[in-house]
């Protein structure tokens, strides 16, 4: 008989005729010719499908997908019988196609063949298979038996192959388990079974004890793990299953939205403390035996936050109280005995608490995956725990979602972390938020010391995809020239990159100090002539940036800007609409040069001027386009500067007839049409600018006026 939640869900989906029959044991079985079925691991997407695998009163696994009548067609299902009706798909594991390895180890007639071509002469040629867990689409755990002894074999989903076979030795390396055989072609990983007592609530304290300590000691381990679960990947975890949890539980959509937020801002306001994780630790990973305790199940195992391990092992005890009735004075007990193991032998991870809370979260939709009778009311339950903890959670201090890994960086853990994976040395001194801007990037300083002596280096980390071309940039103008060396009169940092997962890249802090800094009335021009021939040194180079930029686009960008000081300035809105005629003529004006290798955000911050030499910083905007843009930029800025805080626009004339001195010394050239087009383009996006920065607002009326005057002469 379907139960009320589940005749309620089924009810809420209609684009899915067969979810009730799917969710109703009885008539399941009646359907599939059996007396009882078992569905394990469920997969809902609302009015696309529901999957599971089941297992029959025959001991017989079953595929079942529930479709929409539109998807049933398409994959050509039967429309007839029991099921067809229904548009509730059967299969076997063996018609899996996301798990390869299936179609051979399944099959009783193919299973000795891939089993003699995997495991050559070893006995194992002969064990028989025994099926544990099967998620579709994903793996299959089973149990290979033989008098001679077992075998564990798990069969992945190619994406998921790499990842497994490298846990697994590195497991074995450390001592928790044996890796027998990796197969890249049938995506299959296969370890020597291990004897012992798997670790539940039920167990004593001493049991919870060596397993907290034997995690401590892989987190303390120094050998590297090739794949990253970052800050970022957990909180995309977390938003996800909190979203499907909506879809089971509409009731809750507030709650769980809100939780989803606060999570959020918790991950991003509490440091990770990255080192080797196992991925998805629990009491049950941990096996007991004579020797010990063996963690097994390295599947998700990489480099990540050592917090949400325990963080982890924690929600599942608590899930036990919650669902299993397990009594809570022994999941308490369980809780302290796995802590002071831990302990004992390394400091416990600030994010502890976070991840516990995390961790719940992602447990969200279990109760309906496993099919309890009342799941709606165990998610309720759950909800209802989650928000009280986070009620006590106490973070380090703000958080800024967009950029998850900031608070990390500026932890010594973390920044040390960061050091190791670009093998750079020892943390010197205490890391130092230097720039933040919210939601789109920051800068970190870092001081690393090794053999070589100290170095201090620049963490960019920023909010978008992943910057790949930025650090490939720099290493390429650094062979071409742009090494700073001594005696060179011109140069770009050192830049190492980090993995992708943290947005993140570490640039070598130069010496110098920013042309800015000799922006004063009569100023020394010699910085702004070396200047200019850094930039026509860049503008000359055959270093390809992998994009170009057009005077279209910085006509964009500039009409982009104009719209948005309109709207903080209505008053002047007509005004702007003028400005806004005169930037298309701006774009069109004048002779185009060749294009060059544009910085593209050229300004007195992004040169730091070293007695005769010139560094070139901030490339990430780099393009191949028209010079005019970077020489329009930087005498905007001039101007702007000039006019807000001196009261006139050409205080640094001077400085800009130096600058572009240097830049024909160094084989610059330009069209003075052209130049006082981007020039002027540049100058309007500084109305934005102007709302956008603390303490340039009362520069707006001036700089209007200005541009005003500019676009009637």
């Amino acid at each position: 008989m379907l139960s009320p939640p589940n005749s309620g869900l089924a009810a809420r989906d209609p684009a899915l005729p067969g979810l009730g029959l799917l969710l109703d044991p009885e008539a399941l079985a009646a359907a599939l010719g059996t007396s009882a079925v078992t569905l394990r691991h469920l997969r809902y997407k609302p009015g696309t499908s529901c999957a599971a695998a089941a297992v029959t009163a025959e001991g017989q696994w079953l595929r079942l997908r529930a479709l929409s009548r539109a998807s049933y067609t398409r994959k050509g299902y039967p429309k007839n019988g029991a099921l067809g009706a229904y548009c509730l798909a059967q299969g076997t594991p063996d018609d899996d196609r996301a798990v390869p390895g299936l179609r051979r180890f399944w099959p009783e007639r193919r299973r000795a063949k891939v089993q003699a071509e995997v495991f050559g002469e070893s006995h194992m040629v002969e064990a028989r298979l025994v099926p544990l867990s099967y998620r579709l689409g994903r793996r299959l755990v089973a149990r290979l038996d033989h008098p001679l002894g077992g075998a564990l074999l798990k069969l992945h989903a190619p994406s998921r192959f790499a990842q497994s076979q490298a846990g697994a030795l590195w497991a074995a390396f450390h001592g928790h388990g044996t890796l027998i055989r990796a197969c890249a072609v049938q995506f299959a990983v296969t370890t020597r079974w291990q004897p012992g007592t798997v670790l539940t609530a039920e167990d004593g304290p001493d049991g919870f004890a060596a397993g907290g300590a034997a995690l401590a000691a892989m987190h303390a381990a120094s050998h590297p793990l090739p794949f990253m679960r970052s800050r970022l990947d957990e909180i995309v975890a977390v938003t996800r299953t909190l979203s499907d949890a909506t879809q089971l539980l509409p009731e809750a959509r507030a709650r769980l939205a809100d939780l989803s937020g606060r999570l959020t801002d918790a991950l991003a306001a509490t440091p990770a403390d990255p080192g080797p994780i196992h991925g998805d630790f629990s009491a049950d990973q941990v096996v007991i035996t004579p020797d010990g305790p063996c963690i097994i199940d390295w599947d998700r195992a990489g480099i990540g936050d050592r917090g949400s391990d325990l963080g982890s092992a924690l929600a599942r005890l608590e899930a036990d109280r919650l669902w299993e009735g397990v009594p809570e004075e022994r999941t308490d007990q369980a809780k302290q005995a796995l802590m002071t193991g831990y302990c004992a032998h390394r400091a416990l991870p600030a994010s502890v608490e976070t991840q516990r809370l995390v961790h719940l979260a992602l447990l969200m939709c279990e109760p309906f995956r496993r099919q309890m009778a009342q799941w709606p009311a165990a998610m309720t339950k759950m909800i209802d725990v989650i928000e009280q903890g986070l009620e006590r959670l106490k973070t380090p201090g703000p958080a800024d979602r967009a950029l998850p890994h900031l608070a990390t960086f500026c932890d010594p853990r973390g920044a040390q972390a960061l050091l190791d994976l670009a093998g750079i040395g020892r943390l010197a001194a205490p890391p130092r938020l230097m720039r933040h801007k919210a939601g789109r990037r920051a800068l970190v300083e870092i001081v690393s010391e090794s053999e070589a002596g100290p170095r201090r280096w620049l963490a960019k980390t920023r909010s978008k995809r992943p910057d790949h071309a930025s650090p490939a940039l720099h290493r390429n103008l650094r062979a071409a020239g742009f090494d700073g060396s001594p005696g060179a009169s011109f140069g770009v940092p050192a830049v190492l990159p980090a993995p992708a997962g943290l947005r993140t890249f570490l640039m070598e802090h130069v010496a110098g100090n920013p042309l800015a800094d000799w922006l004063v009335p009569d100023c020394d021009p010699v910085p702004f002539r070396a200047t200019g021939r850094a930039l026509a040194a860049l503008h000359a180079s055959p270093v390809e940036p992998g994009r170009t930029w057009q005077a279209c686009e910085e006509l964009s960008v500039a009409d982009r800007a104009l719209v948005a000081a309109s709207g903080r300035h209505p008053d002047a809105a007509h005004r702007i609409t003028e400005l806004r005629n005169w930037a298309k003529t701006l774009a069109q004006a004048g002779s185009s040069a060749p294009p060059v290798l544009l910085h593209r955000d050229f300004h007195p911050d992004q040169a730091l001027v070293e007695a005769e030499r010139v560094w070139l910083i901030d490339l990430d905007l780099a393009a191949r386009g028209d010079r005019h843009i970077d020489l329009g930029n930087l005498l905007a800025h001039l101007t702007e500067y000039s006019l807000r805080r001196f009261g006139e626009p050409d205080i640094f004339a001077q400085a800009a007839r130096a600058f572009l001195a240097g830049y024909a010394e160094g084989g610059g050239r330009w069209s003075d049409g052209r130049l006082d087009a981007m020039l002027g383009l540049s100058l309007l996006r500084h109305l934005d600018i102007c709302g956008r920065i603390a303490g340039r607002e009362d520069a707006f009326p001036a700089l209007l006026d200005l541009l005003q005057d500019l676009s009637k002469r």
